[in-house]
C-alpha cells in the first residue's frame, strides 16, 4: 500500500512539474512572439516615418527649386526692363542731342 501511494505521489509530482514546465515554456514562447511582433511593428513604423520624411524633404527641395526658378525669372525680367529703359533713355538723349545739333546748325546758317 505504501509503495503504491509513493508511486502515485511521485507520478503526481512529476506530472505537476511537467505541467509547470510546459506552461512556463508556453508563456515564454508567447512573450517572445509578442516581443518579436512589437519590434517588427516598431521597425516598420520607423521605416514609414523615414520614408515620409524623405518625401517631405524632396517636396521641400522641389518647392525651393521652383521658388528659385521664379526668382531668377523675375530678376531676368527686371534686368530686361532696366535694359530697355536704359536703351530708351539713351535713344531719347541721342534724339535730343541730334535736335540740339540741328538747331545749332540752323542757327549757324542764319548768321551767315
Amino acid at each position: 500500500m505504501k509503495k503504491k501511494r509513493r508511486k502515485r505521489r511521485r507520478r503526481r509530482r512529476r506530472r505537476k512539474k511537467r505541467r509547470r514546465r510546459r506552461r512556463r515554456r508556453k508563456k515564454r514562447r508567447r512573450r517572445k512572439k509578442k516581443r518579436r511582433r512589437r519590434r517588427e511593428e516598431e521597425e516598420e513604423e520607423e521605416e514609414e516615418e523615414e520614408e515620409e520624411e524623405e518625401e517631405e524633404e524632396e517636396e521641400e527641395e522641389e518647392e525651393e527649386g521652383e521658388e528659385e526658378e521664379e526668382e531668377e525669372e523675375e530678376e531676368e525680367e527686371e534686368q530686361e526692363e532696366e535694359e530697355e529703359e536704359e536703351e530708351e533713355e539713351e535713344e531719347e538723349e541721342e534724339e535730343e542731342e541730334e535736335e540740339e545739333e540741328e538747331e545749332e546748325e540752323a542757327n549757324t546758317f542764319t548768321f551767315f
